[in-house]
């Protein structure tokens, strides 16, 4: 549940400035508050509009762009986390805005519950990763936002208002993917169903054979992404598909090769000599390319799409028609 009462609230004045995650976008807000309750963020839009501030509500700062850059007021959610209500009648999850996407996944698989679809970080807040448009993949899946069944946000004239497709439905609409321009959200309601186990087949595939069979590989699959190394013709590919079990999750060593050693710590290396020596790109990825091998494994949901992003990076995304894709690329 959110904290309530003004002693759990935090203000800071005169702020150091502020970086998203990947610091490539800096701001210094005049001042930064983190509400513990509801109303706590209403009284402080409040004060804001009386001094004169503009307001910007952030998460964890995964987003590239400067979407939540202010020299005003920037609210900070970390205070106002927790799941308010688990509804199995209605398969429904509502959790507080500042919630991160981990720990409401561990809290939803203690309840034998889960999220339908997410992306691949699980570090973002609820808010943050839905008013951005974070995605995963999927064939017959939306990103996340289409998982939200109701929202409430506080509005610039601090008014509390709870949207849904049945109440301030064109408000709802937008204000699923709304990028803070329709007021802070506080809490979010979520479609959820029973936990289920998720099969993921990762391989090595060239990418003349990804472009070719990319309409099939996409039909045959629930989930099928791939990535692409530059200067090479080679991609790393990962389906993902459900299962009637048993579950057989990586092994812990394997495990830890795989998504620690190689997708973080030597990729953090790879990146910082190139970087450093763009020369040596070329030569680092077909390296880089050669080093993941193939394996499958079968867990649930959240221990499948996602994975550990501890190398900070910066990534533009473009959403173009499936059937656009392969002549795009």
């Amino acid at each position: 549940m959110t904290g309530t009462g003004t002693s759990a609230a935090t203000t800071r004045n005169a702020t150091s400035t502020w970086r998203n995650w990947a610091g490539n976008v800096s701001s210094r807000p005049t001042r930064t508050f983190s509400p513990a309750s509801v109303e706590e963020l209403a009284e402080a839009i409040r004060t804001a509009a009386a001094d004169g501030l503009r307001v910007k509500a952030v998460g964890t700062g995964h987003s590239f762009t400067s979407v939540a850059t202010t020299d005003g007021l920037l609210i900070r959610p970390e205070l106002l986390t927790g799941i308010r209500e688990i509804d199995r009648t209605a398969g429904t999850v509502t959790v507080a805005a500042g919630t991160p996407l981990r720990r409401l996944n561990e809290a939803l698989a203690r309840e034998g519950l889960s999220l339908t679809n997410m992306g691949d970080i699980t570090d973002q807040t609820v808010a943050g990763a839905t008013s951005t448009g974070t995605h995963g993949t999927g064939r017959d899946s939306a990103s996340i936002a289409a998982q939200i069944r109701a929202l409430e946000l506080v509005t610039a004239d601090c008014s509390v208002l709870t949207c849904s497709p049945t109440e301030n439905a064109d408000i709802f609409a937008s204000a699923r993917i709304g990028l803070g321009a329709l007021g802070v959200v506080t809490a979010i309601t979520f479609a959820v169903e029973p936990v289920f186990l998720l099969t993921a087949r990762e391989e090595p595939m060239p990418f003349d054979r990804v472009t070719a069979d990319f309409d099939a590989l996409v039909a045959e699959n629930e989930h099928f992404e791939f990535y692409w190394f530059p200067h090479t013709g080679n991609c790393n590919t990962k389906r993902n598909n459900r299962s009637a079990g048993p579950a057989a999750p990586p092994g812990a060593v394997s495990g830890w090769v795989e998504d620690e050693l190689l997708s973080n710590g030597l990729f953090q290396v790879a990146c910082s000599v190139g970087r450093a020596v763009p020369r040596t790109i070329p030569a680092i990825a077909r390296i880089s390319s050669r080093a993941l091998s193939a394996r499958m494994y079968t867990d649930i949901p959240y221990k499948v799409f996602t994975s550990p992003r501890r190398v900070r990076f910066v990534e533009m995304e473009y959403a173009l028609p499936r059937e656009a894709a392969v002549g795009a690329l």
